[in-house]
């Protein structure tokens, strides 16, 4: 599937540079043929038509995937407080394990050590998971500014490219998961949540 994305970031810098040479016809007819998706998930082991919740003794977990990362609230349920491991937490995707960030670590700073999260007792954190490998910086050029970009989980667009709709259609069915160690006092507990992407729609213009 990583394919898919270097097939649409090559289509993507040829029809910018096409705006600017005058070898294309404008921004109206470059994205003409375009063809733009949305995602339905599902959590493994969760019904279906019911919110993306996990819940135990010690937490409960809701989950919101976003285009660029896995939200979530977490409450912990105990009297005693919780720490988040981020150094040991996985986005995990076609058995890939890859480091993630998370809501207040600096980009320049997402390969470093990143310091637990601690959940006071019975209290909720509202965050949010984007893998470290999907954010790179942008060189500027002649007409635009650098800056850092966060690639989407999945891709949203086809530019126009049948090989890349095909693609982007055969996610569906496909699952990737989270692997998070949460602290109680001495002890540590892995949590492994796993998401399936159940439908791929496309978006009508």
């Amino acid at each position: 599937m990583k394919k898919i994305f270097i097939l649409l970031n090559t289509i993507l810098m040829t029809g910018c540079m096409s705006m600017y040479t005058g070898l294309g016809t404008g921004t109206s007819n470059l994205y003409a043929g375009w063809g733009y998706y949305t995602y339905k998930y599902e959590m493994e082991g969760i019904n279906p038509d019911s919110v993306m919740v996990f819940n135990d003794s010690l937490i409960n977990v809701t989950f919101n995937i976003s285009k660029e990362g896995i939200g979530f609230k977490m409450q912990n349920k105990l009297n005693k407080p919780l720490r988040i491991i981020w150094d040991e937490t996985s986005y995990i995707n076609n058995n890939k394990a890859g480091k993630v960030m998370h809501v207040g670590v600096k980009y320049t700073e997402r390969s470093n050590s990143q310091p637990p999260t601690l959940i006071p007792p019975g209290t909720i954190i509202d965050d949010e998971i984007t893998p470290v490998e999907n954010i790179r910086w942008r060189s500027g050029t002649t007409y635009s500014a650098g800056g850092w970009v966060t690639d989407p989980l999945f891709p949203g667009t086809d530019a126009g490219s049948e090989d890349i709709k095909t693609g982007i259609l055969a996610f569906k069915g496909q699952t990737f998961s989270i692997y998070m160690p949460i602290q109680r006092g001495n002890n540590t507990l892995n949590y492994h949540w796993k998401f399936k992407i159940a439908d791929v729609i496309p978006i009508k213009k």
